[in-house]
């Protein structure tokens, strides 16, 4: 009984000691590759430079805000603008296409005309 009692205990010991690890190692691994983040994150400085959030925003403007890039000072990059949240303080880059690697990084365009393009629209009446 006494020897059941140990191998017991060694099992436990064993399971949360593996677990540690386990945990250790997921907590080490970014979620996201670390040269595509550096890429966005550095072509979004490039062109919007660095910005305090508390300076810049407008303290009375407590909805999304979408700041489009104008074609003369867009480069020929992935990011085309950028959305402000002033409410809880974030900024990020809009990146052009949308992949699985992008979308962890930041948020994408999905669809529709390119910046400052014309949308073409039609319907029909029945």
């Amino acid at each position: 009984m006494r020897e059941d009692k140990k191998l017991i205990y060694f099992l436990v010991a064993l399971i949360i000691f593996l677990s540690v690890i386990l945990l250790i190692k997921i907590k080490k691994e970014p979620k996201y590759d670390p040269k595509v983040y550096e890429d966005i994150y550095n072509e979004y400085e490039d062109i919007f430079g660095k910005e305090n959030n508390k300076n810049k925003t407008d303290e009375n403007n407590t909805n999304t805000t979408f700041a489009g890039t104008t074609q003369s000072n867009m480069k020929q990059g992935n990011v085309i603008g950028k959305i402000i949240i002033p409410k809880i303080e974030i900024s990020y880059p809009i990146i052009k296409e949308t992949t699985t690697e992008y979308l962890k990084v930041a948020p994408t365009k999905y669809c529709g005309p390119e910046v400052n393009e014309i949308r073409k629209f039609s319907y029909s009446r029945a």
